[in-house]
């Protein structure tokens, strides 16, 4: 039976992290809430977790799921980012964007298409999946399904969704329901791929 614990985001206790990541770090696949939608995750080394997302979402193996890093100097362990990059990056993060970069050694490979090599990486602005990412990056995909027209906002909709699929559930209040903003970057270039919460393409340069 899936268990589901109500938590404020801005003030939780040591007690309640501790329990989520006694979860994840046992295996477990959880939803939580992010600064633009729910969110499904599980630890970056559990490929059994992975597999479980990507059955629960019915995603092809072609999608790849994202990881959240807690600050923008570990998604910079994790991705090959230029330092004209990294300065843009600084701006923009936390917040509700995900960005594309080339892995580095340190990611798994089921992260990634050996062809392209590109993952996505996410540093949120809220303090419940910064928190859980701290000693380790955090896999993490969208709690959307293929056939739905908008991802779930709220612990409601996401246990409708996913309550019987999952081991936890944070209930941390209603979030935008809308989608982050990706970016892809490539050396000094920048692409829009997806457009989501607050774009913001003012800032999509990089000096």
């Amino acid at each position: 039976m899936t268990e589901r614990i109500t938590i404020h985001p801005e003030r939780f206790s040591k007690r309640h992290l501790d329990h989520i990541m006694n979860v994840i770090e046992n295996g477990g696949l959880i939803c939580y809430p992010t600064d633009t939608v729910y969110a499904l995750g599980c630890s970056i080394n559990n490929r059994h977790g992975i597999e479980r997302i990507y059955k629960i979402k019915q995603m092809d193996h072609k999608q790849r799921i994202a990881m959240i890093c807690a600050s923008v100097s570990e998604a910079a362990q994790y991705g090959h980012i230029t330092n004209s990059a990294y300065q843009l990056i600084r701006r923009i993060l936390p917040g509700p964007y995900t960005i594309i970069v080339p892995p580095s050694r340190k990611v798994p490979k089921i992260f990634y298409d050996k062809k392209k090599r590109q993952i996505g990486i996410r540093t949120p602005d809220h303090p419940i999946p910064i928190a859980m990412a701290k000693n380790n990056p955090i896999a993490t995909s969208s709690a959307i399904l293929p056939e739905s027209e908008s991802p779930c906002s709220n612990a409601d909709q996401a246990f409708d969704m996913f309550g019987k699929h999952i081991d936890l559930l944070i209930d941390g209040g209603d979030v935008p329901g809308q989608l982050s903003t990706v970016l892809q970057f490539n050396n000094d270039e920048i692409e829009i791929l997806r457009e989501g919460l607050n774009p913001s393409k003012d800032l999509l340069h990089i000096s």
